[in-house]
């Protein structure tokens, strides 16, 4: 019989477990905050909650505390923490989509199982031990997503799966033992333990020391200060024009599609500025200063911040307007000039409903004679081709934009969605060849320069209260600091060239 006591309940284990599914859906609202003091608090949570896993078992065997609550919670505690945080990091950190349904599938099956087996027979079954192995190996890839850190990802999803697929056929032993056992009251005996105690140790050792040349590295990268930008060197202001204005891009939006770029003005003149954590879709947040805003007002606030806006009227009234901007990047053996044209829409109309949605496309020249690449944005990802690959007409390269996202891409038709660095999604985005063209002329195009700094380098998100809202070009980045296409064109142009 189950002993639910008052002894056996408020156990330090239990306290433990507990404290491990309290931590979950904090880390995860910290890691959509998304700035470098919510990073550094969800990785004490994160660290936490992964020790407790290895406590609360230390702890109910030297002080003798195992208890059947004990047994229960421990693995729903594992469970809940590597899937809430797995699908919170599918949308902030580019955790694969298709390891996260593996993981859930695994779960579920476990979970469906054992209600089917348990509405037949009682069933005493301790914990499984490869399945704990399983979890230091799923948390080990938590840590490696959380913290941007690449080398291990590989490493965490090989051993992640292998013990996935271990725990799978103990599971399964275990199950067909209790249905072919004639007892109504079952005990599964324990896995044996195939890896000795010393392997065992190993192992833990090994998880450790990964990941804490994770947290070294990440500190190093990013929490100690900014990533080192390649410092771009701007074109002189006349040669910039020249350059702009002549690869200037010709837009075609899809026939009813009214959206358009728009001047910073426009925009922050119907929207306010908000501080807070943005805790209920930003209900609890201030005001910093309500519209109509002027560029000089984003200084009231700083990184924390985010613009949310109020009616926008009809865009046909607003300013078309896109961004420019000139310079030389790369290595002594690898130097472009590029040309990066940035566009501000002022609301996205699909799923994501994100205001203040920046999307940007770059030329890049090996002179001025010679454009040899184009790269585009859509979303948080990009797409780059060697240029004669793309549309072009007139020597300008032709933009297909997708209705609703704003995305950008080099050709018409279908266009698959990325969800990480493969395309997961057959359904995406579709661009027509015969829509509606806006051409230079049809839009302003204005050449960035230090007047602009004022919005430029403002820290906030342009679109809120929604987490992971798109920075300023400056700040802006598909996937991480080391791939700013501002600060990192050519790491960022190398990435995404396929």
């Amino acid at each position: 019989m189950l002993d639910f006591s008052a002894k056996k309940i408020f156990t330090i284990p239990n306290l433990f477990s507990l404290a491990r599914i309290a931590a979950v859906p904090f880390i995860g609202w910290l890691l959509l905050i998304d700035s470098v003091p919510a990073r550094i608090a969800a990785g004490v949570l994160l660290v936490f909650a992964i020790l407790t896993d290895f406590l609360d078992g230390w702890f109910a065997r030297l002080l003798d505390q195992a208890s059947d609550l004990g047994r229960m919670i421990d693995p729903l505690a594992d469970k809940l923490f590597v899937i809430l945080l797995a699908f919170v990091l599918m949308a902030t950190r580019d955790f694969p989509l298709w390891l996260a349904l593996v993981i859930v599938g695994k779960d579920a099956l476990i979970v469906v199982a054992g209600v089917l087996v348990a509405g037949r027979k009682r069933v005493m079954m301790e914990s499984n031990i490869i399945g704990k192995y399983a979890f230091g190996f799923q948390a080990g890839l938590v840590v490696c997503y959380f913290l941007d850190f690449p080398f291990g990802e590989q490493f965490f999803i090989a051993g992640s799966l292998i013990l996935i697929a271990a725990t799978m056929i103990s599971y399964t032993k275990g199950f067909l033992f209790v249905i072919r056992s004639p007892q109504e009251v079952v005990v599964v005996p324990t896995p044996p333990q195939i890896v000795p105690t010393w392997g065992r140790r190993a192992i833990v050792a090994v998880l450790l020391l990964v990941m804490l040349i994770q947290g070294y590295y990440w500190t190093a990268e990013n929490a100690l200060g900014p990533v080192a930008a390649a410092n771009p060197t701007p074109l002189p202001a006349e040669r910039a024009r020249a350059l702009a204005e002549r690869y200037a891009p010709i837009l075609v939006f899809s026939e009813g599609d009214a959206a358009r770029p728009v001047a910073v003005e426009d925009y922050l003149a119907s929207a306010d500025l908000r501080q807070g954590p943005r805790w209920f879709w930003g209900l609890v947040d201030g005001t910093a200063k309500q519209g109509p805003l002027a560029p000089a007002d984003l200084a009231l606030a700083g990184g924390g911040a985010y613009l949310r806006l109020n009616d926008l009227g009809p865009v046909a009234d607003f300013t078309p307007m896109v961004y420019a901007v000139a310079f030389e990047a790369g290595t002594d053996g690898e130097r472009f000039t590029v040309i990066q044209y940035w566009m501000l829409f002022p609301h996205e109309e699909g799923f994501a409903g994100r205001s203040g949605d920046w999307q940007m496309a770059a030329v890049y020249l090996e002179d001025e004679e010679h454009p040899r690449y184009l790269a585009v944005t859509q979303g948080w990802y990009a797409t780059a081709v060697e240029l004669n690959q793309a549309g072009i007409r007139g020597g300008r390269p032709i933009l297909y934009i997708a209705p609703g996202s704003h995305s950008l891409y080099h050709s018409a038709g279908e266009h698959p969605t990325y969800v990480d660095e493969e395309k997961i999604f057959s359904l995406g985005s579709e661009t027509t060849a015969a829509g509606v063209e806006l051409r230079p002329g049809g839009y302003l195009l204005k050449i960035v320069d230090d007047s602009d700094e004022s919005w430029l380098s403002w820290p906030g998100r342009w679109g809120g209260p929604q987490p992971g809202g798109d920075r300023g070009p400056r700040l802006w980045n598909p996937r991480n600091a080391r791939l700013g296409p501002w600060s990192h064109a050519v790491e960022f142009l190398r990435f995404y060239l396929k």
